[in-house]
């Protein structure tokens, strides 16, 4: 198995490999930039980054009327000027068992990078 399965190696910069992830719902909103990253000073340490664009909707969960939408984007906003953040959760779908295989792939290719830098 390769990582051409729905997982696509964009770069590799050496200490670094990038990759995209396809989400397996296939909207292109949904897919994930993964990062393998190796510390030069201590390269036993490898840095796994993974980015997806997480959205917060205020239909999701709420009443149908707009004013509930209004008061929950309000909360919202207030959670995040007094706490500074907010908590969100993405997921991506694998569709069958290549995809998991290929993404398996692309962290075992930099394991094995890793490895080779030891």
């Amino acid at each position: 198995m390769s990582t051409t399965y729905r997982v696509m190696k964009i770069h590799d910069f050496g200490n670094s490999i990038f990759y995209r992830v396809a989400c397996g719902c296939t909207d292109p909103d949904h897919e994930a930039t993964l990062i393998l990253e190796f510390d030069e000073n201590n390269p036993k340490i490898m840095i796994l980054t993974l980015y997806q664009r997480v959205v917060w909707g205020d239909w999701y969960y709420r009443g149908d009327k707009w004013f509930d939408k209004i008061i929950s984007r309000i909360k919202t906003v207030f959670k995040i000027l007094f706490k500074g953040w907010l908590e969100l959760e993405g997921s991506m779908i694998f569709m069958d068992v290549d995809h998991v295989e290929a993404f398996i792939c692309a962290l075992q290719e930099g394991k094995n990078k890793l490895q080779l830098t030891k």
